[in-house]
């Protein structure tokens, strides 16, 4: 099935998760209402995963990526 892709723009709950919760999701993927995101973690290895989110916290969230 399909879904939409994660708002992490307008959304800022989603980020307001510990990197843990995210890196969880990123590995095993997870299902909800609208949004499904497959699994990663057999397909990046520890130090892609943790590069991504740091991405996505740069890009969406920057004070927060800079400890502010």
């Amino acid at each position: 099935g399909g879904g939409v892709t994660a708002d992490f723009a307008d959304d800022k709950n989603r980020l307001a998760k510990s990197d843990a919760e995210l890196i969880r999701s990123i590995k095993l993927g997870f299902e909800g209402a609208n949004l499904v995101m497959p699994p990663f973690g057999s397909i990046l290895s520890e130090p892609e995963i943790r590069n991504a989110l740091a991405y996505i916290r740069e890009a969406f969230d920057p004070l927060r990526a800079r400890g502010r």
